[in-house]
Protein backbone atom coordinates (compact mmCIF):
# COMPACT_ATOMS: atom_id res chain seq x y z
CA UNK A 1 0.00 0.00 0.00
CA UNK A 2 1.17 3.05 -1.08
CA UNK A 3 0.90 5.98 2.04
CA UNK A 4 2.65 8.19 0.70
CA UNK A 5 6.78 8.48 2.31
CA UNK A 6 7.96 12.44 2.28
CA UNK A 7 11.13 10.61 2.76
CA UNK A 8 11.18 9.45 -0.95
CA UNK A 9 8.61 10.54 -2.82
CA UNK A 10 9.40 13.37 -4.66
CA UNK A 11 7.00 16.50 -3.00
CA UNK A 12 9.63 19.25 -2.47
CA UNK A 13 9.60 22.07 -4.84
CA UNK A 14 13.45 22.82 -6.23
CA UNK A 15 15.72 24.99 -8.47
CA UNK A 16 18.49 22.62 -9.70
CA UNK A 17 18.62 18.88 -11.35
CA UNK A 18 15.04 18.07 -10.95
CA UNK A 19 11.28 20.07 -10.26
CA UNK A 20 10.84 18.22 -7.48
CA UNK A 21 12.72 16.18 -4.88
CA UNK A 22 12.02 13.90 -1.75
CA UNK A 23 13.50 14.74 1.62
CA UNK A 24 16.26 12.30 1.00
CA UNK A 25 17.18 13.84 -2.47
CA UNK A 26 17.89 16.86 -0.43
CA UNK A 27 19.96 15.55 1.91
CA UNK A 28 22.07 13.37 -0.46
CA UNK A 29 22.29 16.32 -3.59
CA UNK A 30 24.51 19.18 -3.50
CA UNK A 31 23.70 19.97 -6.81
CA UNK A 32 19.72 20.59 -5.96
CA UNK A 33 19.95 24.68 -5.32
CA UNK A 34 17.23 26.20 -3.83
CA UNK A 35 14.08 25.52 -2.45
CA UNK A 36 11.17 26.86 -5.19
CA UNK A 37 7.21 27.73 -4.66
CA UNK A 38 5.47 30.86 -2.30
CA UNK A 39 7.49 32.57 0.07
CA UNK A 40 5.59 30.67 2.91
CA UNK A 41 6.14 27.25 0.55
CA UNK A 42 9.92 28.09 1.33
CA UNK A 43 10.08 28.84 4.77
CA UNK A 44 7.47 25.97 6.11
CA UNK A 45 9.97 23.46 3.69
CA UNK A 46 13.00 24.62 5.40
CA UNK A 47 11.54 24.72 8.52
CA UNK A 48 10.66 21.02 8.39
CA UNK A 49 14.39 20.34 6.96
CA UNK A 50 16.02 21.87 9.87
CA UNK A 51 13.85 20.13 12.45
CA UNK A 52 15.26 16.75 10.37
CA UNK A 53 18.46 17.93 10.93
CA UNK A 54 18.29 18.59 14.28
CA UNK A 55 16.85 15.46 15.17
CA UNK A 56 19.58 13.83 13.36
CA UNK A 57 22.51 15.98 14.90
CA UNK A 58 22.55 19.38 17.32
CA UNK A 59 26.41 19.88 17.74
CA UNK A 60 27.29 20.96 21.15
CA UNK A 61 29.17 24.51 20.22
CA UNK A 62 30.52 25.64 16.66
CA UNK A 63 33.78 23.92 17.07
CA UNK A 64 31.82 20.94 17.07
CA UNK A 65 30.11 22.16 13.93
CA UNK A 66 32.76 23.22 12.49
CA UNK A 67 34.48 19.54 13.08
CA UNK A 68 31.34 17.76 11.72
CA UNK A 69 31.55 18.57 8.01
CA UNK A 70 28.36 18.96 5.79
CA UNK A 71 29.17 15.49 4.52
CA UNK A 72 28.88 13.86 7.94
CA UNK A 73 26.11 15.80 8.64
CA UNK A 74 24.33 14.22 5.53
CA UNK A 75 25.10 10.74 6.25
CA UNK A 76 23.91 11.32 9.73
CA UNK A 77 20.87 12.74 8.40
CA UNK A 78 20.44 9.62 5.94
CA UNK A 79 21.14 6.98 8.87
CA UNK A 80 18.62 8.94 11.00
CA UNK A 81 15.77 8.62 7.98
CA UNK A 82 16.67 5.38 7.21
CA UNK A 83 16.24 4.36 11.34
CA UNK A 84 12.67 6.80 11.29
CA UNK A 85 11.53 6.08 8.16
CA UNK A 86 8.10 4.84 8.81
CA UNK A 87 7.29 7.95 10.83
CA UNK A 88 7.21 9.82 7.21
CA UNK A 89 4.18 8.58 6.08
CA UNK A 90 1.77 10.72 4.76
CA UNK A 91 -0.91 8.10 5.13
CA UNK A 92 -1.73 5.29 7.28
CA UNK A 93 -2.37 4.55 11.38
CA UNK A 94 0.47 7.19 12.07
CA UNK A 95 0.34 9.97 9.32
CA UNK A 96 2.97 12.31 9.55
CA UNK A 97 2.20 15.38 11.76
CA UNK A 98 -1.71 14.43 11.63
CA UNK A 99 -3.99 13.89 14.68
CA UNK A 100 -6.10 10.84 13.43
CA UNK A 101 -9.25 11.24 16.37
CA UNK A 102 -10.54 14.45 14.51
CA UNK A 103 -11.69 12.21 12.29
CA UNK A 104 -15.43 12.61 12.45
CA UNK A 105 -15.21 15.32 15.29
CA UNK A 106 -14.70 18.27 13.01
CA UNK A 107 -16.38 19.07 9.60
CA UNK A 108 -14.37 18.48 5.95
CA UNK A 109 -12.96 21.10 4.15
CA UNK A 110 -11.50 21.72 0.45
CA UNK A 111 -7.70 21.61 1.30
CA UNK A 112 -7.90 24.79 -1.57
CA UNK A 113 -9.51 26.65 0.73
CA UNK A 114 -6.25 26.87 2.45
CA UNK A 115 -3.97 27.79 -0.24
CA UNK A 116 -3.66 31.66 0.03
CA UNK A 117 -3.57 32.39 -3.61
CA UNK A 118 -6.19 30.29 -4.39
CA UNK A 119 -9.93 31.81 -5.06
CA UNK A 120 -12.66 30.76 -3.19
CA UNK A 121 -16.69 32.19 -2.39
CA UNK A 122 -17.08 35.63 -3.76
CA UNK A 123 -12.79 36.84 -4.57
CA UNK A 124 -12.63 38.12 -7.74
CA UNK A 125 -10.41 36.27 -10.18
CA UNK A 126 -7.34 37.53 -12.29
CA UNK A 127 -5.49 34.90 -13.11
CA UNK A 128 -5.99 30.95 -14.27
CA UNK A 129 -4.42 30.34 -11.25
CA UNK A 130 -5.92 31.56 -8.94
CA UNK A 131 -9.10 29.07 -9.92
CA UNK A 132 -10.22 26.67 -6.88
CA UNK A 133 -9.37 23.36 -8.12
CA UNK A 134 -10.83 20.35 -6.61
CA UNK A 135 -8.05 18.21 -7.70
CA UNK A 136 -5.37 18.15 -5.21
CA UNK A 137 -2.22 15.97 -4.80
CA UNK A 138 -0.47 14.49 -2.59
CA UNK A 139 2.34 16.50 -2.90
CA UNK A 140 0.04 19.68 -2.82
CA UNK A 141 -1.80 18.74 0.48
CA UNK A 142 1.53 18.07 2.35
CA UNK A 143 2.66 21.73 1.42
CA UNK A 144 -0.89 22.53 2.78
CA UNK A 145 -0.67 21.00 5.72
CA UNK A 146 3.46 22.41 6.77
CA UNK A 147 1.63 26.00 5.73
CA UNK A 148 -0.84 25.59 8.28
CA UNK A 149 1.48 24.36 10.83
CA UNK A 150 3.27 27.68 10.79
CA UNK A 151 1.25 30.09 8.75
CA UNK A 152 -2.68 29.70 9.51
CA UNK A 153 -4.74 32.68 8.35
CA UNK A 154 -6.55 34.21 11.51
CA UNK A 155 -10.23 34.18 10.96
CA UNK A 156 -13.26 31.22 10.57
CA UNK A 157 -12.45 29.07 7.92
CA UNK A 158 -11.25 26.20 10.31
CA UNK A 159 -13.97 23.88 12.18
CA UNK A 160 -13.15 25.27 16.21
CA UNK A 161 -16.51 23.29 17.64
CA UNK A 162 -14.02 20.65 19.25
CA UNK A 163 -11.20 20.50 21.53
CA UNK A 164 -9.01 17.57 22.44
CA UNK A 165 -8.54 19.68 26.14
CA UNK A 166 -11.71 18.79 27.95
CA UNK A 167 -11.44 22.42 29.45
CA UNK A 168 -10.88 24.30 26.53
CA UNK A 169 -13.80 26.06 24.88
CA UNK A 170 -12.27 27.35 21.56
CA UNK A 171 -13.39 31.26 19.95
CA UNK A 172 -15.09 30.84 16.56
CA UNK A 173 -12.18 32.08 14.65
CA UNK A 174 -8.92 30.46 14.59
CA UNK A 175 -5.95 32.72 15.53
CA UNK A 176 -2.87 33.71 13.06
CA UNK A 177 0.10 31.50 13.24
CA UNK A 178 3.19 32.03 15.12
CA UNK A 179 5.02 32.77 12.48
CA UNK A 180 2.38 34.91 10.22
CA UNK A 181 1.51 37.19 13.11
CA UNK A 182 -0.82 40.32 12.39
CA UNK A 183 0.25 41.59 9.17
CA UNK A 184 3.33 39.06 7.97
CA UNK A 185 7.15 38.53 9.40
CA UNK A 186 9.77 39.36 7.63
CA UNK A 187 11.80 35.82 8.07
CA UNK A 188 15.49 36.03 7.18
CA UNK A 189 18.20 32.92 6.29
CA UNK A 190 21.84 32.79 5.34
CA UNK A 191 21.93 30.15 2.56
CA UNK A 192 24.09 27.58 1.28
CA UNK A 193 25.24 27.04 -2.01
CA UNK A 194 22.99 23.83 -2.01
CA UNK A 195 20.02 23.29 0.35
CA UNK A 196 22.05 20.66 2.11
CA UNK A 197 24.48 23.45 2.65
CA UNK A 198 22.32 25.75 3.46
CA UNK A 199 20.39 23.54 6.25
CA UNK A 200 24.41 23.08 7.62
CA UNK A 201 25.05 26.28 8.14
CA UNK A 202 21.45 26.98 10.17
CA UNK A 203 21.57 24.10 12.36
CA UNK A 204 21.87 25.53 15.78
CA UNK A 205 23.98 24.46 18.04
CA UNK A 206 22.93 23.47 21.95
CA UNK A 207 25.19 26.74 23.17
CA UNK A 208 23.35 28.95 20.58
CA UNK A 209 19.42 27.60 22.15
CA UNK A 210 20.60 28.03 25.52
CA UNK A 211 21.20 31.90 24.69
CA UNK A 212 17.59 32.01 23.78
CA UNK A 213 15.22 32.69 27.22
CA UNK A 214 11.86 31.88 25.95
CA UNK A 215 13.48 27.75 25.03
CA UNK A 216 13.82 26.84 28.33
CA UNK A 217 13.11 23.43 27.19
CA UNK A 218 15.91 23.54 24.81
CA UNK A 219 15.41 21.35 21.58
CA UNK A 220 12.61 19.11 22.40
CA UNK A 221 11.09 16.12 20.90
CA UNK A 222 10.76 15.94 17.20
CA UNK A 223 6.48 15.66 16.65
CA UNK A 224 7.01 12.82 14.12
CA UNK A 225 8.05 11.03 17.20
CA UNK A 226 5.72 12.16 19.93
CA UNK A 227 2.72 14.55 19.11
CA UNK A 228 1.41 16.66 21.68
CA UNK A 229 -1.93 14.97 22.63
CA UNK A 230 -3.63 18.33 23.71
CA UNK A 231 -3.98 22.01 22.72
CA UNK A 232 -3.09 23.67 26.13
CA UNK A 233 -1.71 21.58 29.24
CA UNK A 234 2.07 20.38 30.29
CA UNK A 235 2.99 18.60 27.02
CA UNK A 236 1.54 21.51 24.68
CA UNK A 237 3.80 24.13 26.96
CA UNK A 238 6.98 22.10 26.88
CA UNK A 239 6.52 21.78 23.37
CA UNK A 240 5.95 25.16 22.32
CA UNK A 241 8.75 26.51 24.76
CA UNK A 242 10.83 23.87 22.82
CA UNK A 243 12.96 24.62 19.46
CA UNK A 244 11.11 22.26 17.80
CA UNK A 245 7.91 24.05 18.77
CA UNK A 246 9.26 27.68 16.74
CA UNK A 247 10.35 25.04 13.59
CA UNK A 248 6.79 23.07 13.65
CA UNK A 249 4.53 25.13 15.78
CA UNK A 250 1.98 23.17 15.32
CA UNK A 251 -0.69 25.84 15.04
CA UNK A 252 -3.59 23.97 13.40
CA UNK A 253 -4.73 20.34 14.22
CA UNK A 254 -4.52 18.28 10.74
CA UNK A 255 -6.05 15.24 9.04
CA UNK A 256 -6.37 14.97 5.39
CA UNK A 257 -8.33 12.28 3.87
CA UNK A 258 -6.35 9.74 1.16
CA UNK A 259 -9.10 9.38 -1.34
CA UNK A 260 -10.43 12.86 -1.80
CA UNK A 261 -9.23 16.39 -1.94
CA UNK A 262 -11.07 17.35 1.70
CA UNK A 263 -8.95 17.68 5.29
CA UNK A 264 -10.03 18.70 8.24
CA UNK A 265 -8.96 21.12 10.61
CA UNK A 266 -9.37 22.63 14.23
CA UNK A 267 -6.86 25.46 16.07
CA UNK A 268 -3.80 23.51 17.57
CA UNK A 269 -1.37 24.92 19.82
CA UNK A 270 -1.18 28.76 20.21
CA UNK A 271 2.15 30.41 21.68
CA UNK A 272 1.51 32.35 24.92
CA UNK A 273 3.53 35.27 23.89
CA UNK A 274 4.63 37.12 20.44
CA UNK A 275 7.34 39.65 19.61
CA UNK A 276 6.33 42.10 22.22
CA UNK A 277 7.61 40.03 24.84
CA UNK A 278 10.44 38.39 22.78
CA UNK A 279 8.44 35.17 22.08
CA UNK A 280 9.07 34.51 18.09
CA UNK A 281 10.71 32.39 15.64
CA UNK A 282 14.33 32.84 15.12
CA UNK A 283 14.23 34.08 11.78
CA UNK A 284 12.45 37.31 12.59
CA UNK A 285 14.10 39.99 13.32
CA UNK A 286 12.84 42.19 16.78
CA UNK A 287 14.29 45.76 16.50
CA UNK A 288 13.56 48.78 18.85
CA UNK A 289 13.92 49.25 22.62
CA UNK A 290 13.66 46.76 25.59
CA UNK A 291 10.46 48.36 26.54
CA UNK A 292 9.16 49.32 23.33
CA UNK A 293 10.21 46.13 20.83
CA UNK A 294 9.47 46.76 17.13
CA UNK A 295 8.93 43.77 14.61
CA UNK A 296 10.22 43.95 11.24
CA UNK A 297 6.98 43.44 9.08
CA UNK A 298 6.63 42.26 5.02
CA UNK A 299 6.29 45.54 3.49
CA UNK A 300 5.34 45.39 -0.21
CA UNK A 301 6.79 48.96 -0.68
CA UNK A 302 9.78 48.52 1.15
CA UNK A 303 12.01 45.67 0.23
CA UNK A 304 14.09 44.01 2.20
CA UNK A 305 17.28 45.74 0.53
CA UNK A 306 16.59 48.62 1.87
CA UNK A 307 15.73 47.25 5.58
CA UNK A 308 19.32 45.25 5.12
CA UNK A 309 20.46 47.67 7.62
CA UNK A 310 18.02 47.14 10.10
CA UNK A 311 18.18 43.19 9.71
CA UNK A 312 21.98 43.18 10.10
CA UNK A 313 21.95 45.79 13.22
CA UNK A 314 22.88 43.28 15.47
CA UNK A 315 26.72 43.48 14.23
CA UNK A 316 26.78 47.36 15.69
CA UNK A 317 26.75 46.57 19.46
CA UNK A 318 27.54 50.05 20.16
CA UNK A 319 24.10 50.90 19.62
CA UNK A 320 23.08 51.70 22.94
CA UNK A 321 19.16 52.95 22.28
CA UNK A 322 18.70 49.96 19.89
CA UNK A 323 17.96 46.13 20.86
CA UNK A 324 17.98 44.22 17.99
CA UNK A 325 17.61 40.50 18.27
CA UNK A 326 17.94 38.16 14.59
CA UNK A 327 19.01 34.89 16.49
CA UNK A 328 19.56 32.93 13.29
CA UNK A 329 21.59 35.37 11.67
CA UNK A 330 23.35 36.73 14.04
CA UNK A 331 24.52 32.53 15.26
CA UNK A 332 24.82 31.49 11.73
CA UNK A 333 26.76 34.56 10.74
CA UNK A 334 29.92 33.65 13.23
CA UNK A 335 30.16 29.82 11.68
CA UNK A 336 29.89 31.19 7.96
CA UNK A 337 33.08 33.36 9.19
CA UNK A 338 34.51 30.03 9.66
CA UNK A 339 33.96 28.56 6.46
CA UNK A 340 36.28 29.58 3.34
CA UNK A 341 34.06 31.55 1.22
CA UNK A 342 34.08 35.15 0.68
CA UNK A 343 30.16 35.63 -0.34
CA UNK A 344 26.92 34.10 0.69
CA UNK A 345 23.60 35.00 0.00
CA UNK A 346 21.14 36.48 2.70
CA UNK A 347 17.45 35.73 1.69
CA UNK A 348 14.53 37.44 3.33
CA UNK A 349 10.59 36.42 2.61
CA UNK A 350 7.12 36.32 3.68
CA UNK A 351 3.54 37.46 2.97
CA UNK A 352 1.95 40.73 3.79
CA UNK A 353 -1.51 40.47 5.09
CA UNK A 354 -4.60 42.22 5.86
CA UNK A 355 -6.05 41.32 9.62
CA UNK A 356 -9.80 42.67 10.29
CA UNK A 357 -11.69 41.90 13.32
CA UNK A 358 -10.14 38.56 13.54
CA UNK A 359 -9.59 37.67 9.89
CA UNK A 360 -6.40 37.68 7.90
CA UNK A 361 -6.75 37.96 3.95
CA UNK A 362 -4.68 39.34 0.73
CA UNK A 363 -5.54 42.06 -0.05
CA UNK A 364 -4.80 44.22 -3.24
CA UNK A 365 -1.80 45.69 -1.58
CA UNK A 366 -0.39 43.06 -0.42
CA UNK A 367 1.45 40.04 -1.64
CA UNK A 368 4.64 38.16 -1.17
CA UNK A 369 8.09 39.41 -0.06
CA UNK A 370 10.80 36.88 -1.27
CA UNK A 371 14.57 38.44 -1.82
CA UNK A 372 17.87 37.16 -1.93
CA UNK A 373 20.91 39.49 -1.59
CA UNK A 374 24.45 38.16 -2.19
CA UNK A 375 27.23 39.87 0.45
CA UNK A 376 30.87 39.43 0.43
CA UNK A 377 31.87 38.07 3.87
CA UNK A 378 34.60 41.31 3.76
CA UNK A 379 31.73 43.47 4.37
CA UNK A 380 30.58 42.15 7.70
CA UNK A 381 33.40 44.37 9.81
CA UNK A 382 31.68 47.20 11.87
CA UNK A 383 33.43 49.78 9.63
CA UNK A 384 31.91 48.70 6.38
CA UNK A 385 28.33 48.26 8.01
CA UNK A 386 28.44 51.78 9.86
CA UNK A 387 29.00 53.35 6.16
CA UNK A 388 26.51 51.19 4.52
CA UNK A 389 23.85 52.31 7.67
CA UNK A 390 24.90 55.98 7.02
CA UNK A 391 24.10 55.91 3.56
CA UNK A 392 20.69 54.03 3.66
CA UNK A 393 19.82 56.58 5.95
CA UNK A 394 20.45 59.41 3.51
CA UNK A 395 18.75 57.87 0.82
CA UNK A 396 15.19 57.43 3.23
CA UNK A 397 16.09 61.30 3.73
CA UNK A 398 15.94 61.79 0.19
CA UNK A 399 12.93 59.99 -0.26
CA UNK A 400 11.24 62.28 2.65
CA UNK A 401 12.60 65.22 1.11
CA UNK A 402 11.26 64.27 -2.88
CA UNK A 403 7.58 63.26 -0.62
CA UNK A 404 7.32 66.54 0.82
CA UNK A 405 8.52 68.62 -1.72
CA UNK A 406 5.61 67.13 -4.56
CA UNK A 407 3.07 67.90 -1.74
CA UNK A 408 3.87 71.08 -1.50
CA UNK A 409 3.75 71.67 -4.98
CA UNK A 410 0.13 70.92 -5.20
CA UNK A 411 -0.32 72.24 -2.02
CA UNK A 412 1.03 76.32 -3.97
CA UNK A 413 -1.47 75.01 -6.97
CA UNK A 414 -4.22 74.64 -4.16
CA UNK A 415 -4.91 70.69 -5.91
CA UNK A 416 -4.85 69.15 -2.67
CA UNK A 417 -6.73 66.43 -3.87
CA UNK A 418 -3.74 65.31 -5.66
CA UNK A 419 -1.32 66.02 -3.23
CA UNK A 420 -0.80 62.37 -1.34
CA UNK A 421 -1.19 60.42 -4.46
CA UNK A 422 0.92 61.77 -6.60
CA UNK A 423 3.58 62.29 -4.11
CA UNK A 424 3.11 58.64 -2.89
CA UNK A 425 3.80 57.77 -7.00
CA UNK A 426 6.66 59.94 -6.88
CA UNK A 427 8.61 58.29 -4.04
CA UNK A 428 7.17 54.86 -5.11
CA UNK A 429 9.28 55.75 -8.87
CA UNK A 430 12.20 56.61 -7.11
CA UNK A 431 12.61 53.26 -5.52
CA UNK A 432 11.87 51.31 -8.47
CA UNK A 433 14.16 52.93 -10.16
CA UNK A 434 16.40 52.18 -7.28
CA UNK A 435 15.57 48.58 -6.92
CA UNK A 436 16.93 48.08 -10.53
CA UNK A 437 20.89 49.02 -9.30
CA UNK A 438 20.23 48.08 -5.76
CA UNK A 439 23.17 45.47 -5.93
CA UNK A 440 25.65 48.26 -6.73
CA UNK A 441 24.08 50.17 -4.49
CA UNK A 442 24.74 47.75 -2.04
CA UNK A 443 28.35 46.87 -3.05
CA UNK A 444 29.52 50.80 -3.17
CA UNK A 445 28.38 51.86 0.12
CA UNK A 446 29.73 48.19 2.04
CA UNK A 447 32.83 49.17 0.31
CA UNK A 448 36.06 51.53 1.20
CA UNK A 449 35.51 53.69 -1.92
CA UNK A 450 34.59 57.19 -1.38
CA UNK A 451 35.49 57.95 -4.81
CA UNK A 452 32.13 55.68 -6.08
CA UNK A 453 30.46 56.53 -3.11
CA UNK A 454 29.97 60.40 -3.94
CA UNK A 455 29.23 59.53 -7.91
CA UNK A 456 26.66 56.66 -6.67
CA UNK A 457 24.88 59.31 -4.16
CA UNK A 458 24.90 62.65 -7.26
CA UNK A 459 23.26 59.53 -9.18
CA UNK A 460 20.38 59.22 -6.77
CA UNK A 461 20.22 62.64 -5.88
CA UNK A 462 19.53 63.12 -9.77
CA UNK A 463 16.86 60.51 -10.09
CA UNK A 464 15.12 61.74 -7.01
CA UNK A 465 14.88 65.51 -9.23
CA UNK A 466 14.27 63.74 -12.57
CA UNK A 467 10.94 61.54 -10.77
CA UNK A 468 9.93 65.26 -9.17
CA UNK A 469 10.28 66.78 -12.57
CA UNK A 470 8.18 63.79 -14.38
CA UNK A 471 5.49 64.37 -11.87
CA UNK A 472 5.22 68.16 -11.36
CA UNK A 473 4.84 70.12 -14.65
CA UNK A 474 6.35 73.72 -15.06
CA UNK A 475 4.74 74.50 -18.16
CA UNK A 476 2.15 77.39 -16.81
CA UNK A 477 3.13 80.54 -14.96
CA UNK A 478 1.76 79.25 -11.88
CA UNK A 479 3.08 75.72 -12.03
CA UNK A 480 6.47 76.76 -12.90
CA UNK A 481 6.32 79.46 -9.99
CA UNK A 482 5.31 76.56 -7.25
CA UNK A 483 7.92 74.71 -9.24
CA UNK A 484 10.71 76.52 -8.47
CA UNK A 485 9.21 77.43 -4.60
CA UNK A 486 8.84 73.49 -4.25
CA UNK A 487 11.70 71.65 -6.29
CA UNK A 488 14.06 69.57 -3.62
CA UNK A 489 17.24 71.12 -2.59
CA UNK A 490 19.58 68.52 -1.71
CA UNK A 491 22.78 70.59 -1.31
CA UNK A 492 23.42 69.67 2.00
CA UNK A 493 23.68 65.86 0.81
CA UNK A 494 26.34 67.42 -1.80
CA UNK A 495 28.24 70.10 -1.23
CA UNK A 496 30.90 67.70 1.24
CA UNK A 497 32.52 64.89 0.86
CA UNK A 498 31.13 61.68 2.07
CA UNK A 499 34.89 62.01 3.70
CA UNK A 500 34.61 65.51 5.11
CA UNK A 501 30.78 64.39 6.87
CA UNK A 502 32.20 61.03 8.52
CA UNK A 503 30.13 58.03 9.92
CA UNK A 504 27.51 59.10 11.90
Amino acid sequence: MNNFSLVDEPWIPTVGIKNKCSIKDVFLNKNITRIDGTSINKISILKLLLSIGQAAWTPIDDEDWINTNINNFSEKVIQYLEENKDLFFFYGEKPFLQYTKLKDKVKQNECSTFIPYVATGNTTILFKNQIKNDSISDDQKVLIMLSQLNFPFGGKQIDNSFSFSTDLKKKTGGKAGSSLGFLGYLHSFFLGDSILETIYINIMTKKDLSKIGFLENGLGIPPWEKLPTKEIGESADFYSHSYFGKLIALNRFCLFDKNSSKMQITEGIIPDGDYKNGIIDLSCTITGTEKKPQVIWCNTEKKPWRQLSALLSFIDVTMQNQKTKSPQLEFVLERIKMLDKKTFSLWSGGVKVTSNAGEQYLSGKDDEIDSEIQIAIDWIALTEYKNFRYEMDIIEQISKILYLSTKKYFKILNAPSFSDSISSKTVSSFWNELESFSSEIIDIYFSNDLNKQSILREKIINISLNCFDQNCAKETARQLEAYVQSRPNYSKFIDKSIKEEGIK
